[in-house]
């Protein structure tokens, strides 16, 4: 797919997506937070479609994200063994990193190599702090440990989230001096 303008309108869904997606309901209502995960992940593959169909690229993004965006749906409905639950939670890890490659593949084609090397270095952060949480929850560790492990996540996403807003901000309708090839 040639295109020589990103147009980034699908990052603002993305974004409030990933808001729904990682508010911790789910420590006191385990329905409510299931419900926001699987809308999170709705709007994060429909911000995904919105940037595949204006830019190219993030294919894989969008078949992950509806992985994730179905395991919700599925845990609305059944109840399942709680390492089980974690099923969208850990393809949530490689959503992260092929979006993350993409987002940085667009911002070096812009010619911004430090706002690359910005979403390369938050994905593996974020990555890390996700499987700690995820390791720490199947192991059963609960009470401060396990708060201590949800808090480093969620920073790590808000970081990830200020990047993905100021490279909207700042490259949404960019002219490429080259054509951007897709997934």
């Amino acid at each position: 797919m040639k295109k020589d303008q990103l147009k980034l309108k699908g990052t603002i869904p993305i974004i409030v997506g990933m808001c729904l997606m990682l508010a911790p309901l789910d420590l006191v209502w385990h329905d409510v937070g299931y419900l926001l995960d699987f809308f999170g992940f709705v709007l994060i593959t429909s911000g995904l479609y919105l940037l595949h169909r204006e830019t190219g690229g993030f294919t894989l993004s969008i078949m992950t994200s509806m992985v994730c965006t179905t395991s919700c749906f599925i845990m609305l409905w059944a109840e399942l063994n709680h390492l089980i639950a974690l099923l969208p939670k850990a393809a949530f890890c490689l959503l992260l990193y092929l979006m993350c490659t993409n987002y940085a593949k667009y911002a070096n084609k812009a010619s911004d190599h430090h706002m690359s090397h910005h979403f390369i270095t938050h994905m593996w952060i974020d990555i890390i702090a996700t499987s700690i949480e995820l390791t720490a929850h199947a192991m059963g560790i609960h009470g401060i440990p396990s708060y201590i492990f949800l808090l480093i996540d969620l920073y790590c996403e808000a970081m990830l989230m200020l990047h993905m807003w100021k490279f909207y901000k700042k490259y949404n309708g960019y002219q490429l001096e080259d054509s951007v090839y897709s997934e």
